[in-house]
């Protein structure tokens, strides 16, 4: 019975963490030429594990593609708090996708933006997120973008439903990456194909460490015109 009482509240306490703690860290990036009326689409950040979305503000190439396509960026802090300013993903579909819905309200509170179609990117755990998340609600998702998949989540089989056959992913990994994660993203690949999706999949040459690829900022832009059905102008 105790240990029945200790899940329960276990849970009560991980749902309240989802819906209040760390959402202030939410970062949002909206093109300047918004209108403050128009609903956007969106490309929402899932970091990895023991980080924050902050990294959305340092590196000027979210702006400048934000920018160029006339998209929102929202980062979430992920669903539990590891320590001051850091954070984890649950490794919980539900209570995951339930934090991104929370950090769009979040956003939709500090900017008064609201959104049609999202896709999801992500890096290491919050890249295997971007990908469960995306394939197991894809009445929510227009795809993901799966960077090095990390962490101590094992890929199983999903059902596919008709919306999966509507979505498109872009996976990518460093060719010198660990062969476990390797061996992940290559899994996901398989999984999502599977699903019916359109993936585009690559391990890249002369990358083994584990961090975004070196042209992340060019492959970030054409990959989110291409899920979101965007022209990407290429020169902004």
């Amino acid at each position: 019975m105790l240990a029945m009482f200790q899940r329960v509240l276990g849970t009560v306490l991980l749902v309240c963490n989802v819906a209040y703690a760390g959402l202030d860290e939410t970062v949002v990036l909206l093109p300047n030429s918004w209108d403050h009326k128009t609903s956007l689409p969106v490309a929402i950040w899932l970091h990895g594990y023991r980080a924050n979305p902050s990294g959305l503000l340092r590196d000027s190439h979210y702006q400048d593609t934000s920018d160029a396509l006339g998209i929102a960026i929202v980062g979430v802090p992920g669903t539990q708090e590891e320590g001051p300013g850091t954070y984890a993903w649950a490794k919980d579909s539900d209570l995951d996708v339930g934090r991104v819905e929370n950090a769009l309200l979040e956003a939709t509170r500090l900017k008064g933006v609201t959104f049609n179609r999202r896709i999801l990117f992500g890096f290491s755990q919050g890249a295997i997120m971007a990908a469960e998340l995306a394939a197991r609600f894809p009445s929510r998702f227009c795809g993901a973008i799966v960077l090095s998949p990390g962490g101590d989540i094992f890929p199983t089989p999903i059902a596919a439903v008709p919306e999966n056959r509507k979505q498109i992913y872009f996976i990518s990994i460093g060719a010198g990456e660990l062969q476990r994660r390797i061996a992940v993203a290559r899994q996901y690949r398989q999984i999502l194909g599977d699903l019916g999706s359109q993936v585009f999949y690559r391990e890249v040459e002369g990358m083994s460490e584990h961090t975004r690829p070196p042209d992340w900022p060019e492959r970030f832009r054409e990959w989110v015109s291409r899920i979101l059905n965007i022209q990407n102008d290429k020169s902004g």
